[in-house]
């Protein structure tokens, strides 16, 4: 942040039933939803974020076939949260009512932010079609889901045009509506076609519940 690395840890608190991190340089408390700080030196700063995808490990590799692994404890045998999750009437550790019904509280979404807009996908949603084209904020979005399950957000313009897409050969590739050029939805790289090497620009998704998603974005659009 501004020029420093911050090392950051698990604070041992929540807020809004979500984790709190803490980085050591500044004793800042960061939301590790929007990344913000909350409290502290840097309160209203906002971390950078990463586009990120939740995948199996064999696709994963096969991808980056030289990434490096963060192993887990060995004594980690199960969820501690295993009774929460499978209670659908439970919205967070500490009982709380969420106030936005638009979905089910514990329907698992697919989160997208483009600046100050969001965007969730339910995953019943996700699964039925390969891909969603929507508008957030002023910008064209494509969220699509591979094959291996991950999900993935870019935003659907190169050079300043908006590109519409239509299915490809398998679910690994859309097509161009303009061009016909191929692209990989897995990359957002262009593997075939006039605009062979164009990559669009990905965004970060974040895998959550409803009830928390809104709890953060209220003011979030839904494809329902």
């Amino acid at each position: 942040m501004d020029g420093k690395t911050l090392t950051l840890i698990v604070s041992g608190r929540l807020w809004r039933n979500s984790l709190i991190m803490q980085d050591l340089e500044t004793k800042t408390f960061w939301s590790h939803v929007t990344g913000k700080g909350i409290i502290g030196e840097l309160a209203g700063k906002k971390l950078p974020t990463l586009p990120s995808v939740q995948t199996t490990w064999a696709q994963w590799v096969k991808t980056y076939p030289g990434t490096k692994v963060l192993q887990k404890s060995k004594e980690v045998r199960s969820s501690r949260y295993e009774r929460y999750f499978k209670n659908q009437k439970r919205f967070g550790i500490l009982p709380m009512q969420y106030r936005i019904n638009r979905l089910p509280g514990k329907q698992l979404i697919s989160g997208v932010t483009n600046g100050p807009f969001a965007l969730a996908v339910p995953d019943n949603k996700i699964k039925k079609e390969d891909f969603h084209q929507t508008t957030l904020g002023e910008e064209n979005i494509l969220i699509v889901r591979a094959p291996d399950g991950g999900v993935r957000a870019f935003i659907a313009q190169i050079d300043g045009q908006n590109i519409r897409f239509k299915n490809g050969s398998d679910t690994r590739k859309i097509i161009d509506k303009k061009t016909g050029s191929v692209w990989n939805t897995e990359t957002g790289i262009c593997v075939a076609g006039k605009m062979k090497g164009k990559q669009l620009k990905e965004l970060q998704v974040t895998i959550a519940y409803w009830f928390a998603w809104s709890t953060f974005y209220p003011n979030t659009e839904v494809i329902e």
